[in-house]
């Protein structure tokens, strides 16, 4: 049995089933858009497309729900659901994300239903905050460690309308009256080479991150509480803290587009920056942007295995025409998706990244292209298989539907037993190439010693050596040096 589903790119239809290497799965259960007391007993998830009546006489209130299929207005029918997404995310009675007897629901409510499309900004933070513990590790930090980093932000940049670049460290940043709009500030240049006690990879840091800002919050409409301007400052605080905070990584790019994202769901402006060093420390995406990017390299052995072991036809397909997983992994994982998708699937899967780890992303991109196996399989140049990767994927999850079927078929594609094998299997690998790199080095050192030795002069006099030819072996050595001077 096949199922058939067709995007938004002009009516082109994707087939599910046999041609994949899942099975068949029909569209009733593929999208699970109501929820049933019976499928989540503990969440009772028939408030989300409950009707409330209420009429309050004499302070007091009636309420009647109606049932799950019952059509309503859909203002009503999204108060009711922030109302009910309200009560399981902040009412500690209903923390189900944190408890081990909700673990397995809260999976199901994740990949099986719709459910997490309708939680309201005003909730969904609370949600990240919990799944990461943001609070247990930002008790670990110094105290105003965030307000210190604030208070040197500023000797690094031009942001006064006057040009007396010395009042920028006095401005008042709540008022702003006298702050320049954003797309205006600069760089300070230094007239020392010692950048008046800055090192020059951090100016390098503060000039990338100037340039970075307003590019990123153009190509994408992020969803931002205060107007883009405050937002851009916003960003450029938090991302200077995180490039002084990590040296090591200082700013890279990739990291404009998340903490973009975090401020548009976060509740503060330090919440954001809690949060993202959150990511940074727990979820390893300080050793993504290393020198190097380590965690980049290892996360595309694991998922070129993975995707071998899921679909070899389809991965020597890719590799023969020259679709390597770096051309469409690099962009993606060092963004978290932010730069090439919709937000609406991209909160979705900071969702269950944040619940579950890397194995999501591993899953949900093999769930993506196995929805498109068929036109892959049939690309006969490069560029078309890359054209579909970058554009028609995005294009297909732009709709609920489609995001629903793509999370649904996602569950259970990849096991946490091959992903943990695989990257021991990384780990080896890489100790063994560390160490011939160590060999081949120490085999170089060796190698240059035994020539130096064999070129370097012998002046030491041997036991049996008359003293006439030991003067005779100095003078050749010293006439040539006489007639060079």
């Amino acid at each position: 049995m096949n199922s058939t589903s067709t995007d938004e790119m002009g009516g082109a239809t994707t087939s599910v089933g046999s041609s994949g290497d899942f099975s068949a799965v029909s569209e009733d259960h593929v999208v699970a858009t109501t929820y049933y007391d019976e499928d989540f007993p503990e969440l009772n998830l028939s408030k989300f497309s409950a009707t409330k009546n209420t009429t309050t006489n004499n302070s007091t209130t009636t309420a009647t729900t109606t049932s799950p299929t019952t059509t309503t207005p859909k203002k009503e029918e999204k108060k009711k659901q922030d109302l009910r997404w309200t009560e399981l995310i902040i009412d500690k009675e209903h923390d189900y994300m944190y408890s081990d007897i909700g673990h397995k629901q809260s999976s199901r409510l994740l990949f099986e239903t719709d459910a997490f499309e309708h939680i309201p900004r005003q909730c969904r933070w609370i949600l990240w905050d919990k799944l990461s513990r943001v609070r247990s590790h930002a008790s670990q930090l110094p105290p105003h460690l965030y307000d210190l980093f604030l208070k040197d932000a500023y000797q690094h940049v031009n942001v006064s309308i006057s040009s007396d670049a010395t009042t920028t460290t006095t401005i008042d940043h709540d008022n702003g009256s006298n702050m320049l709009p954003f797309d205006e500030w600069t760089c300070i240049n230094y007239n020392n080479s010692e950048n008046n006690g800055h090192s020059s990879e951090e100016v390098k840091n503060v000039r990338q991150i100037l340039l970075d800002i307003p590019r990123t919050c153009d190509e994408k409409n992020f969803m931002f509480d205060h107007s883009k301007d405050q937002a851009k400052q916003s960003m450029f605080h938090i991302l200077y803290s995180l490039s002084k905070y990590y040296p090591s990584v200082g700013y890279c790019q990739g990291m404009s587009y998340i903490c973009a994202e975090l401020l548009s769901v976060m509740e503060t402006e330090e919440d954001s920056f809690l949060m993202f060093l959150t990511l940074m420390d727990r979820y390893e995406l300080h050793q993504l942007y290393l020198p190097g990017f380590p965690k980049l390299q290892q996360i595309r052995f694991v998922f070129d295995r993975l995707f071998k072991k899921r679909d070899q036809r389809l991965f020597l397909h890719l590799e023969r025409l020259g679709v390597t997983s770096d051309l469409y992994l690099t962009k993606w994982y060092l963004s978290l998706f932010c730069v090439s998708f919709p937000q609406e699937f991209v909160l979705r899967l900071w969702d269950a990244f944040l619940f579950k780890g890397w194995i999501v992303m591993h899953q949900l991109v093999f769930s993506m292209l196995n929805f498109f196996r068929r036109d892959l399989l049939a690309c006969r140049d490069m560029d078309r298989a890359i054209d579909i990767i970058h554009n028609d994927l995005s294009k297909f999850v732009s709709s609920l539907d489609n995001r629903q079927k793509v999370f649904y078929m996602s569950r259970g594609m990849f096991t946490e037993q091959d992903m943990s094998r695989f990257e021991r299997e990384y780990e080896q690998e890489e100790a063994d190439r560390l160490r011939r790199i160590k060999e081949q080095e120490e085999a170089e050192v060796i190698k240059k010693m035994k020539e130096s030795e064999k070129t370097e002069p012998d002046c030491a006099t041997p036991p049996d050596t008359p003293k006439e030819n030991v003067a005779n072996t100095i003078a050749q050595h010293i006439e040539p040096v006489a007639s060079n001077v």
